[in-house]
């Protein structure tokens, strides 16, 4: 955690209209950001870039276009300016089409707060510029709804990005991104601003990229399908219920999201029950997280819990260590159920029993 007054300029590119079927589509955040002391000296580095290939007019991801010569030039020059980025990639494809996503406002919301506790992570004192994203209401209602989730920024400017040259220099970045996933422009344009030094995180993250840790155990059937099943379930409560007005559906979507971040770090790690706590009490929620997950469980979300702490499971090794805590804890009390179920038997001469099966379907 660094603790020093941090300035991010925030831009994106792309729309929040969910596509068809068959198509691809990317929405892209960027945020510049430095220490507020810096200020003068990258503002200064931006209007000469601005000037050198815009000159009084604005500097546009969109302007520039697939003018591949002009834009590996912008982003050199973005790139010897050394401005600190961070970006994250949104492929609407992979959106469920029936959560609450599909609604543009609802997205932005829920997108540009998971972006921005990205970086609030890694930093005490922020202030947040942004370009403006439709009306002034719902401008208004944004801020609201970042600051009603916790104290994210020490203060929130919405400047049109024709007015201030440290958007524009974000909003290249967001825009050139964006057409790489597209594949519009060649990929060696990531190379050109530095990745894989510099952080440009995906989301929802793919599956297919934790393949690398297919080798940490035997290999099992069913382990790809376990995972897509348990991420899918996931992913698709926080999408339909992280706004929800009902405070205990939203401390739910809250948890499970907290648990996919945690996944998406390192799927082979349990997650420690202090640190859910932890988290819950950072936002304000005051539920008992062990109600939160047993609720979890019975709304269909795939949560493992063995002693060294809960996870959304992995792979079959994950599920086969829940089963068996659960089966050390459950066959005891069924022992003893079954116990007394025979002395009852046996007492009424078999005339009074209760049936296990008609139990748990009465519950």
């Amino acid at each position: 955690m660094i603790n020093s007054h941090q300035i991010i300029y925030v831009d994106e590119s792309g729309d929040l209209i969910l596509p068809s079927e068959d198509s691809i589509s990317y929405y892209t955040i960027n945020a510049i950001y430095f220490d507020q002391k810096d200020l003068d000296k990258y503002r200064d580095l931006a209007n000469e870039i601005v000037k050198k290939h815009a000159g009084t007019g604005e500097l546009k991801s969109s302007n520039i276009g697939n003018k591949i010569s002009r834009r590996e030039k912008v982003l050199t020059d973005i790139a010897t300016a050394n401005f600190p980025f961070y970006c994250l990639v949104i492929d609407k494809q992979r959106i469920f089409k029936d959560s609450g996503l599909r609604y543009k406002q609802v997205s932005y919301k829920y997108l540009h707060r998971m972006f921005y506790e990205r970086i609030k992570r890694n930093f005490y004192n922020i202030d947040l510029i942004s370009d403006p994203y439709g009306n002034s209401e719902f401008m208004k209602s944004f801020i609201k709804y970042i600051q009603s989730n916790g104290n994210l920024f020490e203060q929130i400017q919405f400047i049109p990005s024709p007015k201030e040259p440290l958007l524009q220099i974000s909003d290249v970045v967001a825009g050139s991104i964006r057409r790489v996933y597209l594949e519009q422009v060649p990929v060696n344009i990531l190379e050109i601003i530095g990745y894989p030094s510099v952080p440009i995180e995906e989301w929802p993250p793919n599956v297919r990229k934790f393949s690398e840790f297919e080798g940490i155990y035997e290999y099992k059937k069913y382990d790809s399908l376990i995972r897509k099943m348990s991420l899918n379930a996931a992913r698709k409560f926080v999408e339909n219920y992280i706004d929800h007005p009902e405070i205990e559906l939203r401390s739910q979507a809250e948890v499970v999201r907290f648990l996919l971040i945690k996944f998406y770090e390192d799927p082979t790690q349990f997650v420690h029950r202090y640190e859910i706590e932890n988290y819950l009490n950072s936002i304000s929620i005051s539920i008992n997280h062990r109600t939160i997950l047993s609720k979890l469980r019975d709304n269909n979300v795939i949560i493992c819990s063995t002693e060294k702490g809960v996870k959304i499971p992995f792979n079959s090794e994950d599920i086969y260590q829940w089963v068996q805590r659960a089966s050390s804890q459950l066959v005891p009390y069924l022992k003893r159920v079954n116990q007394v179920r025979t002395d009852i038997l046996i007492g009424s001469q078999n005339n009074y029993s209760f049936e296990f099966q008609r139990l748990v379907q009465d519950k």
